[in-house]
């Protein structure tokens, strides 16, 4: 397939550099996003919101269509002082932290019924 031409070695993917969760109202999202999970507003328009996470980006993409599991997991160094935190404000806490085969890990829910899985890592040195 193709034609005469230099193929590199192999595909150079290096990371996931934005994913996305629709939203039906983009303020109440954002506002959910930055002070319940402490993401920061890098850049908004009028059906979209780019927040910080880490090194990666989060769109937030107005929609009509949410809900659901949308395959979204964020990492956290302690999933306890994110659970302590969450104690105390408006959010859907689905499963408390627990241990799966993948470590510990917690779920929530936003406003628009988008399921959030918050995943405890630890750093490689």
């Amino acid at each position: 397939m193709g034609g005469d031409y230099d193929r590199p070695e192999a595909v150079r993917i290096n990371g996931i550099a934005m994913a996305s969760i629709p939203v039906t109202d983009l303020e109440r999202a954002t506002e959910f996003y930055q002070e319940i999970l402490n993401l920061q507003v890098l850049e908004k328009d009028a059906d979209w919101t780019i927040m910080a996470c880490g090194m990666q980006r989060l769109l937030l993409l107005r929609s009509k269509d949410t809900g659901g599991d949308r395959g979204l997991y964020l990492s956290t160094p302690s999933i306890y002082d994110v659970q302590k935190r969450l104690a105390d404000m408006p959010v859907e806490i689905l499963q408390p932290p627990m241990r799966g085969k993948d470590g510990l890990f917690s779920v929530i829910m936003d406003d628009d019924g988008n399921i959030i899985h918050i995943i405890e890592t630890v750093e490689m040195v």
